[in-house]
């Protein structure tokens, strides 16, 4: 399956053209109900063809094609999004259940993909065995494996590589209770094997800390072998390594297995981030620096003002956003599917900007509000 990088949203939130079609398609993964998926997808297609220019129509070609594909429609996740401009097809599965939508203007409908690329839902984790390691950014929809630099040891061969020869380690594989783990062979003294080890894990340590710096620092979640996880510790100085890491073998684990398993050490971290922030929201209340209302909310997020961006699940607020003299604007009410999603408008430019968004359920809301802006100033 075709799931979303994190590159690929980055893109879709810096689109700027008109039109520009995008098609939220829930998907039905089992059973004789997976018949249905092409079915819904054509007529959600048609609502957008129906408000395109013959001219422009010939770019839903490449989406038309899809309903031809049998072999497609059979492997689905949950969900399914499409996003068509002049010279743009992208599709990608994605992980979580979406409502059906079609919006046709100079954005694309990005609110949906928020609660798989919230930053403060994001967090990383470094699995380790004595073969192999691999960085990994996640969040707790999905995960997408961050390269670690040219120069940094991949393995404890690796690592000692060069080094005394005398020393060289043979693995073999064995059956651990766990799954087969890779041993280790060659040291009667233990404390030597426990210096090799560092001499892996020092390097690869500061090139994780160098890469969650730079990528914003966040939780980090440790997965491998138990007796490793110590070592590794020994040797990583860096402040967001969550205490509960998972063991057994990662080599083992799909990857969608290994996020099962690590999104329960971070989950209590990652959801304390988005509490604190709502309960600053609330204690600024009424001091100017926070609002409720749609139209300021969306003219201070063009203007890069926002912060932060809390937005309710499942409302939608649909219109245009017109300009008028000088820096102000006004909304025009329309109606989908040729019509701007004004809330969508709000988080694409509070992103844009530096800002951060979170999709929240309705009972989270402060106050039962539709949306609620935290304003940098």
């Amino acid at each position: 399956m075709k799931s979303i990088p994190r590159q690929s949203f980055k893109e879709l939130v810096e689109h700027n053209q008109s039109p520009s079609v995008t098609i939220y398609s829930p998907m039905v993964v089992a059973g004789s109900e997976v018949q249905q998926n092409p079915i819904r997808f054509k007529n959600l297609l048609n609502e957008a063809r129906k408000v395109l220019s013959e001219e422009q129509q010939g770019m839903l070609e490449p989406a038309e094609k899809l309903l031809q594909d049998p072999m497609f429609w059979q492997y689905q996740g949950p969900g399914l999004a499409v996003f068509i401009a002049p010279g743009v097809f992208k599709y990608y599965h994605l992980p979580l259940d979406v409502e059906p939508l079609v919006q046709v203007s100079q954005h694309f409908h990005i609110s949906p993909l928020i609660r798989v690329f919230n930053e403060d839902g994001q967090f990383h984790i470094l699995t380790f065995s004595m073969g192999s390691a691999r960085l990994y950014q996640a969040s707790h929809f999905d995960l997408e494996e961050v390269e670690l630099g040219p120069g940094v040891p991949k393995s404890l061969d690796e690592a000692l590589e060069g080094l005394q020869k005398e020393k060289a380690l043979n693995y073999h594989s064995q059956n651990t209770g766990g799954g087969a783990e890779a041993v280790y062979h060659g040291h009667d003294d233990p404390n030597a094997h426990r210096q090799d080890l560092l001499r892996w894990f020092r390097p690869l340590a500061q090139e994780v800390s160098r890469l969650l710096n730079h990528n914003g620092g966040g939780p980090l979640v440790l997965a491998g072998v138990e007796y490793l996880h110590p070592i590794f510790k020994e040797a990583l100085s860096y402040p967001g390594l969550v205490e509960k890491g998972v063991t057994g073998s990662p080599e083992e684990w799909s990857e969608k297995e290994l996020l099962e398993k690590a999104w329960p050490c971070v989950e209590e971290v990652v959801k304390a981030k988005e509490v604190a922030t709502l309960e600053r929201l609330n204690n600024l209340s009424g001091s100017g620096k926070t609002s409720e209302q749609l139209e300021e909310v969306v003219k201070e997020s063009l203007q890069g003002r926002v912060d932060t961006l809390f937005l309710r699940r499942g409302h939608q607020v649909w219109g245009e956003w017109m300009e008028k003299e000088g820096a102000d604007f006004e909304v025009k009410k329309a109606t989908p599917p040729l019509a701007e999603e004004l809330a969508n408008l709000a988080a694409i430019y509070t992103i844009r900007k530096g800002g951060k968004v979170h999709v929240i359920n309705p009972e989270t809301m402060p106050r039962e509000a539709n949306l609620a802006a935290l304003f940098r100033y």
